[in-house]
C-alpha cells in the first residue's frame, strides 16, 4: 500500500502474495454442471461474483492441502503445479469427491467445514498421481486408508489433530470415521450399515466382502468396490497404535509419533506401491519406506520395529 505522508490517504494498492498456486473455485448453487460459475481465481474474487461460505471455505482449504504437501516436496496433487478446481454446493449424494476424470474437487453444501475432507479429497488426487492405487478391493481400502490419513494431517496443521473424519459436518450420529477406535459406532459384519452399525474393522481377520450384510447393503458403489470405505479401518487402525502406540489384540506398540509417520506413509506412496497393492504388500513397503528413511527426519530403526508392531496388532505381521 502507497500511502500519502499528509493526509494519510491510499494513493495506490496491489497484492504481492507471490504463489505457484493457481486455485479455481466455482459454485453451482445446487446444480451439478462442473466447472460453471467460477467465483474466485486464487486470491481475486471473480468480478460480480457473490462469494458464499462455502465456497470461501473450500478455496481456503484448498490453499491449506496445497501447502502441506508443499512442506512434503510437493507441487499440487500431480507434483507438477497443476490447477486445484474445486465445486461447492454440488447437488450430488455424496459428501466429497475427487473427480478422476476432470481432475476436479466435488463438495455437497457444507461440507467445505470438514478441512480433514477437503485434505481427504485433495490426497486422492495426490495418490493418483503418484501410486495409483486401483478403487478396488484391497487397493481401494490402502487408497481410502491414505485419503483418511492424509486429511486428518492436513486438518490438524492448521487446526487441531485428532483422529477422527468428518466430525466438522457435525452429523447426529457422529463423525464419518474414527481412526483410533474403527468400531466407533457399532461394528457387525452380519448387521447392515444402519445408524448404530457404521463403525469398520480393526483387524484383518475381520475385514468385510460384499457378501456380508454391513457391506451388502451398503450403497451399490461400495459393494462393487469391495467395501473399501469399510475395510481402511484396518491400516487407519495400524497408523493410529504407529503414531499414538496402545495394545491392540494383546500387542503392545510405543507411538513413534505422527511427524514421522508422515514421511514414511508419504515415501510409501511416491515409491513403493503400485495400482494393484493389497494389504500385505503394502505393509512391507512401508516397513521398507521406514528403513530407507533411518538416519533423516531422526526416524531410527526402533522407530521400524515399532511400525512393524503396529501391523503385526491388526493381524498384518511383516515376515
Amino acid at each position: 500500500m502507497f500511502i500519502d505522508a499528509h493526509d494519510g490517504s491510499l494513493i495506490f494498492r496491489y497484492s504481492d502474495l507471490q504463489s505457484a498456486r493457481h486455485r479455481l473455485t466455482y459454485d453451482l448453487d445446487g446444480g451439478v454442471d462442473l466447472g460453471h460459475g467460477l467465483v474466485l481465481v486464487e486470491n481475486v474474487p471473480v468480478p460480480g461474483a457473490t462469494i458464499s461460505h462455502d465456497a470461501k471455505t473450500a478455496h481456503s482449504g484448498a490453499a491449506k492441502a496445497y501447502s502441506f504437501f508443499s512442506k512434503l516436496g510437493r507441487d499440487s496433487y500431480d507434483n507438477g503445479g497443476a490447477k486445484i478446481e474445486s465445486n461447492v454446493r454440488v447437488d450430488n449424494d455424496s459428501y466429497g469427491q475427487w473427480h478422476v476424470g476432470a481432475q476436479m474437487l466435488v463438495y455437497r453444501p457444507q461440507v467445505p467445514d470438514a478441512l480433514d475432507i477437503i485434505g481427504h479429497e485433495f490426497t486422492h488426487g495426490v495418490i493418483q498421481h503418484s501410486a495409483g492405487l486401483q478403487y478396488l478391493g484391497e487397493a481401494g481400502a490402502l487408497n481410502e486408508f491414505f485419503a483418511d490419513y492424509f486429511g486428518a494431517e492436513i486438518e490438524g496443521a492448521f487446526q487441531t489433530h485428532n483422529w477422527t473424519i468428518g466430525e466438522g459436518l457435525h452429523l447426529p450420529e457422529g463423525p464419518l470415521r474414527n481412526m483410533a477406535n474403527p468400531h466407533d459406532g457399532g461394528f457387525d459384519p452380519k448387521d447392515g450399515p444402519w445408524p448404530w452399525n457404521r463403525g469398520q474393522p480393526d483387524h484383518y481377520t475381520e475385514k468385510v466382502t460384499p457378501a456380508d450384510n454391513i457391506c451388502k447393503f451398503s450403497s451399490h458403489a461400495e459393494k462393487a468396490s469391495g467395501c473399501i470405505h469399510l475395510n481402511s479401518g484396518i491400516f487407519n487402525k495400524a497408523a493410529y497404535l504407529a503414531a499414538a502406540g496402545g495394545i491392540h489384540h494383546g500387542v503392545s506398540v510405543k507411538g513413534i509419533g505422527r511427524k514421522k509417520l508422515t514421511r514414511i506413509l508419504y515415501a510409501t506412496l511416491e515409491e513403493r506401491l503400485d495400482p494393484s497393492s493389497d494389504m500385505n504388500t503394502a505393509v512391507q513397503a512401508i516397513v521398507a519406506s521406514c528403513k530407507d528413511l533411518i538416519g533423516r527426519y531422526r526416524i531410527s530403526a526402533a522407530d521400524c520395529a515399532e511400525v512393524k508392531n503396529a501391523f503385526a496388532a491388526v493381524g498384518l505381521p511383516v515376515p
